[in-house]
């Protein structure tokens, strides 16, 4: 089994987003039961590791399917770094 990584932000009302859209994703989704929400969907949670496409490490690491950028990469130091990375400069 192989194993992609990516870094997400969670879904829910305490995050800074817009809490009528929590609102009415809990409704449209029938999920009353959630407090937040952690998924693969762009649409949904934030992307928390952008890609360099300068960098060569980078394009090392990017998953790529057919022509197309995935937004996952191969591995979790990977990720880890380029979050870390990115903490500190903000």
């Amino acid at each position: 089994m192989i194993f992609f990584y990516t870094a997400r932000a969670k879904f829910n009302n305490e995050n800074g987003a817009d809490i009528l859209a929590w609102t009415n994703y809990i409704e449209w989704s029938k999920l009353t039961q959630l407090t937040e929400l952690v998924s693969i969907d762009t649409s949904i949670n934030e992307v928390l590791v952008e890609t360099d496409r300068t960098s060569e490490e980078d394009w090392k690491e990017i998953v790529i399917d057919g022509y197309h950028e995935t937004g996952f990469y191969r591995t979790l130091d990977h990720v880890l770094k380029k979050k870390i990375l990115k903490d500190l400069i903000s």
